[in-house]
Formats: C-alpha cells, sequence, structure tokens
C-alpha cells in the first residue's frame, strides 16, 4: 500500500480542462500564455487580411455580392518557457470547394507585463495555396480599468509573390467587461497595402467565459465585422470560436 501510494504521488498531474494560470474573465488574461499552458483557438495573436481586425474564431464565412466562402481555421498556442508562446493554425475552406490554405506558425515573446503589456511577435505563412510570408510586429494591451482594456498594436507583412507587397495592421478592439462571464466591444482596423491602399474593417465581439472559482475553461465568441467601410460594405464576416485553456504543468 505504502508502495502504491509512493508511485501515484510520483506521476505527473494529468491535464485538466480548465486553467488556473490564465484570468477568470476575457479582459485580464495575459498577452502571452503562462508556461505549461495549451490554449485551442482559431489561430495567430495578430491582425489578417480579409477584414479581420483580431484573431478570428475557428469558423468564418463571408458574405458579399459574389460568392460566398466559409473557412474552418482550428489552431493552438503553448506556453513553452516563461515570456514565450508558440502556434499554429492551419485553415481549411469548405465553400465553395473542400481545400487547405497555407499553414501558419507564430511565436510572440513578452517584453512588458503590468498595466501595459506588450510583446515581440513573428510569424511565418508556409505556402501551400499563395505565397510565402513573413510578419512582425508589437502587440500592445492596456489596461485602463478592472472592467475595459484596449488592444492594439503595430504590424507589417511581406508577402513574396514577383514583387514584394507591404501591408501594414493596425488593429484596435476594446472588449468591455460587463459582467464576470460576458464581455463584449467594438473593434476597428486600419490596413495598408504597399503604403497606398487603405482598408478600414470595422466590427463588434461579444462573448461569454466557461470557468468556476478562480480557474477559466475558455470563452465562446463570436465577431460581426464589415471588411472594409473605407470602400462600402460589400462584404461582411461572421466568426464563430472557442478559446480552451489547458494546464499540462
Amino acid at each position: 500500500m505504502c508502495l502504491w501510494a509512493a508511485d501515484a504521488s510520483l506521476r505527473p498531474a494529468p491535464a485538466r480542462a480548465e486553467s488556473h494560470r490564465v484570468a477568470s474573465d476575457y479582459i485580464s488574461r495575459p498577452l502571452v500564455l503562462p508556461e505549461g499552458v495549451l490554449r485551442i483557438d482559431g489561430g495567430p495573436r495578430r491582425p489578417y487580411p480579409g477584414g479581420q481586425v483580431m484573431p478570428a474564431g475557428q469558423l468564418q464565412v463571408f458574405v458579399n455580392d459574389g460568392q460566398d466562402a466559409a473557412l474552418l481555421s482550428p489552431g493552438a498556442a503553448y506556453g513553452v518557457m516563461e515570456n514565450l508562446e508558440l502556434g499554429a493554425v492551419w485553415p481549411l475552406i469548405l465553400s465553395p470547394d473542400l481545400d487547405l490554405l497555407d499553414l501558419s506558425a507564430y511565436g510572440k515573446y513578452l517584453l512588458q507585463r503590468g498595466s501595459i503589456e506588450v510583446a515581440a511577435y513573428g510569424e511565418l505563412r508556409i505556402p501551400v495555396q499563395a505565397d510565402l510570408e513573413v510578419a512582425g510586429g508589437v502587440p500592445v494591451n492596456l489596461h485602463l480599468s478592472p472592467n475595459f482594456r484596449l488592444e492594439t498594436g503595430g504590424f507589417l507583412r511581406l508577402v513574396f509573390s514577383e514583387d514584394i507587397a507591404f501591408l501594414v495592421d493596425v488593429p484596435l478592439s476594446v472588449p468591455i467587461q460587463v459582467s464576470p462571464e460576458v464581455f463584449v466591444g467594438p473593434e476597428l482596423g486600419i490596413q495598408i497595402l504597399d503604403f497606398d491602399t487603405v482598408s478600414l474593417p470595422l466590427g463588434v465581439i461579444a462573448g461569454y467565459t466557461l470557468g468556476s472559482g478562480m480557474g477559466s475553461i475558455g470563452d465562446l465568441f463570436g465577431r460581426l465585422t464589415i471588411t472594409d467601410i473605407a470602400h462600402g460594405a460589400n462584404t461582411v464576416r461572421f466568426d464563430v470560436g472557442a478559446e480552451l485553456f489547458f494546464d499540462l504543468l
């Protein structure tokens, strides 16, 4: 009996479908995952083209004047060490035709913590359908009050085709914690192609946090975005997603 008890005490603790290393409410979450925390999500933590302001949901639907489209974007990230998060996503087109898109892998390193969080970001998009792309930037979270946060930053993307395309992304999301479980807020982005063409996506996020006590299972959320208000409301995108946290250490 004593040998069995000693053996059991030496076994690693199983992963829990709940994290006590991330905050229990959405706007208090850290900019970079703590060491040993796994997050199942919808992909890299920075803006994308196509009217995306902030990280997408796993299910994305585009409604436009031409042909509608739907994508499934499963992703995951892990706090591999203190201040360092690594992640990846591999999107799949569901409609109009089933097809894999480009695999993206990224890293994010925390430079400053506290009421102003700053990180360094780098990403590589491995071409499957499109062109090679690299991106870098500085995501920033400003914790202005216990119920109010600004998520912003600046990012530069380079797309290597026959000519190198430069894309600058500046996102702004303002989630407001209206209750311990519910958050909602506006989102706006500035996307500049080759320092010439400017797009302005505008949207709103709403979500619900799952958890108990001081832990958090994760968030269910939806986003509605007009992909470019500067040139009309021709394309609207819907994002539905979940972010789930697991303590692996």
